[in-house]
């Protein structure tokens, strides 16, 4: 009866462990689910991609620019185009841009989508908004990062807004500009331009012929804004981070980047009234602008024909 017994104890405990090990695979599986390469998302019918970049130690950017900086990047997601028309009209109910496609001089391009432009003409205090309102349509107002105080408003347009964010919340937000650059140099920390071949000390006259292949800018756009996903991506698959329209980002404005923080910098905490754009357009300052080091101070109410966004979040 004892052997039985121990042969039944031994059985039962061998099963115990077997459903603790399938519990922890199925566990693994959840998490990689729940962190998974890329994710598409839908909002009223339309359809935007969510790219992962992996988390990262140490890594060199501002390659090329005279002001190189160390930084260590948490995990985050990057939309894999510019936000565009269609997307900002599903999410907000409004269509801002002036490269409407039936104004004057706003026509498409032949062959392109006029839904699938950026969209442009939004100010910051809209860009954030955008953000959340993103935010609460896909994942609930409870994980909005960004938090508004002191509004003023003419119609639709925000004016002025006193903004905070938190970034420990897991909805959508505009990127800081750390994780621009190192998004779009695509893991090449020497690239010049948001993907290609074309890296820090190669012959300048080079330059712009690589940057046709990758970028909508003040040489080959003729003046207006593009279909997104008409060029090239970088490594990461991500379009139109070189070109096409300029893209706020979270921080705020100041020169020279601070320096003493490594570990998810974001900038000044102080209000300078202006937040940095990256990226170049189709008309912001040609191939300078159109580098991954490329950045210009924008004033946080202004609006502009080649200024759009693009979003990240963290899961």
């Amino acid at each position: 009866m004892g052997k039985i017994m121990r042969k039944y104890c031994f059985l039962f405990i061998f099963l115990i462990l077997l459903f603790l090990a399938c519990k922890q695979d199925g566990n693994k599986d959840i998490v990689q689910q729940g962190h998974p390469k890329e994710f598409v998302k839908t909002v009223d019918g339309v359809d935007f991609k969510m790219i992962k970049i992996e988390k990262v130690k140490k890594t060199t950017i501002g390659k090329g620019s005279g002001k190189e900086r160390v930084v260590s990047l948490s995990e985050f997601y990057i939309a894999e185009t510019e936000v565009t028309q269609a997307l900002y009209k599903a999410v907000t109910g409004q269509s801002p841009s002036i490269f409407n496609g039936v104004s004057s001089g706003t026509e498409i391009a032949e062959g392109e989508v006029q839904e699938r432009r950026p969209v442009e003409n939004i100010n910051w205090y809209e860009a954030a908004l955008f953000c959340n309102t993103l935010t609460e349509k896909l994942l609930g107002a409870s994980e909005c990062v960004y938090k508004f105080t002191n509004v003023e408003k003419d119609n639709d347009m925000i004016l002025k807004a006193d903004i905070t964010w938190d970034f420990s919340k897991k909805g959508f937000r505009l990127p800081t500009e750390a994780e621009f650059e190192y998004a779009a140099r695509g893991g090449d920390a020497s690239l010049v331009f948001a993907g290609g071949s074309y890296h820090v000390g190669d012959p300048q006259d080079k330059a712009h012929e690589a940057l046709g292949e990758l970028a909508w800018y003040n040489k080959n756009a003729g003046s207006k804004t593009h279909e997104v996903r008409k060029k090239l991506p970088n490594a990461y698959g991500i379009y139109d981070m070189s070109g096409n329209v300029m893209e706020w980002c979270n921080d705020y404005y100041v020169k020279p980047i601070p320096e003493n923080i490594e570990k998810d910098p974001m900038g000044t905490d102080e209000n300078t009234g202006s937040h940095t754009c990256k990226g170049g357009g189709f008309g912001a300052g040609g191939y300078a602008m159109c580098t991954v080091t490329g950045r210009v101070s924008t004033a946080s109410d202004a609006r502009y024909d080649d200024l759009g966004l693009r979003v990240v979040c963290r899961l």
